[in-house]
């Protein structure tokens, strides 16, 4: 089965579902040949919601501690809407805007703090966190972040322009 067939046999019913649940790829097994962006590719087929499971995860509760990345995109905002379930039931919530270092406040920096009280008309408490985007590209700055609060769970959309970094697959 090509690559093509098995996204295509996995996305039709990922449209019937509220969220697609999968095991990441691990980049040092391609047994299954599939690419190792396969989640992502997935959500862009399936229209929905896809809870990416790291290839190394190691069983805990996840959803406790949440790290939204937010750039202010419809992605963006697709993603955190599709995620208030999730959000609601967190414990603790940080919604996470990056700024280049040097670089004037973008529409994610001046966004953040309507967001996060968006969030709370819904529900949901949440703190702002402003970072920097030093030379660092933006997944592994979204990354830090969740490693330094100790997130168990990252709320973030898929593919597109990052409007404060130029354009930057997400």
């Amino acid at each position: 089965m090509t690559r093509a067939a098995v996204l295509e046999a996995v996305a039709l019913p990922a449209r019937y579902a509220d969220i697609a649940v999968i095991g990441q790829t691990d980049p040092d097994n391609s047994e299954m040949g599939l690419a190792i962006d396969f989640p992502g590719q997935l959500a862009l087929m399936s229209g929905r919601p896809v809870l990416a499971v790291p290839h190394a995860w190691r069983a805990h509760p996840i959803g406790k501690k949440v790290l939204v990345a937010w750039n202010a995109s419809r992605e963006a905002t697709r993603a955190l809407h599709d995620a208030l379930p999730l959000l609601r039931a967190a414990q603790e919530v940080r919604v996470l805007a990056l700024t280049p270092k040097g670089g004037a406040p973008g529409p994610s920096d001046l966004s953040v703090n309507d967001i996060v009280a968006h969030l709370t008309r819904h529900g949901v408490s949440a703190q702002a966190e402003h970072g920097t985007l030093d030379n660092a590209r933006v997944g592994a700055a979204i990354l830090l972040s969740a490693t330094n609060f100790g997130a168990d769970l990252v709320i973030m959309g898929v593919y597109g322009p990052f409007p404060d970094a130029g354009d930057h697959p997400r």
